[in-house]
């Protein structure tokens, strides 16, 4: 799927607050880049007080070609109508470039589907043939085998009782 804000930084070696050397900052750009969500990536150091510096990221967001044709692989339990209804939101898009902005409105079809229906563990992994403009969502939708409860006390450690 498309990573969050916060998923893209959390595994950063550059984190606010903390020192940084130019070696991680170069690693950091390199995973940036190596998402496939940006045409390119720069980061610019720029002097702040006593110091310090600060880090801005700089992005130029990948544009595929137009979409023509979108499917769903993996998936056993959505129904077929919300790949057509994910069709029919995507006709909006004639003409555009496919972009994460039309990844988002696939991602907030397909696994608000699966979210409103209390299937936590079903997303959309990864997305295929964007440089063609026939794209493919893989889903992966977990499945929950067995559910265990453990009782735990104010403090969080388990206990037998329930609290």
């Amino acid at each position: 799927g498309i990573p969050t804000e916060e998923d893209l930084f959390a595994s950063l070696n550059c984190q606010a607050g903390f020192t940084c050397s130019r070696s991680e900052l170069s690693q950091d750009i390199k995973q940036l880049y190596n998402t496939g969500l940006f045409e390119s990536v720069n980061a610019k150091v720029l002097p702040e007080k006593k110091g310090k510096f600060s880090v801005v990221f700089d992005f130029v967001e990948k544009r595929y070609p137009e979409i023509k044709s979108f499917a769903v692989e993996g998936a056993r339990v959505l129904p077929k109508s919300i790949v057509e209804e994910t069709n029919k939101k995507l006709e909006g898009y004639k003409g555009q470039a496919f972009t994460m902005e039309t990844m988002a409105a696939i991602k907030n079809v397909i696994e608000g589907w699966y979210q409103a229906r209390g299937f936590g563990l079903s997303y959309i992994s990864h997305f295929t043939g964007m440089p063609t403009g026939n794209v493919v969502a893989h889903v992966n939708e977990g499945r929950t085998a067995k559910v265990g409860v453990v009782y735990v006390d104010e403090d969080g450690n388990p206990t037998q009782k329930k609290a």
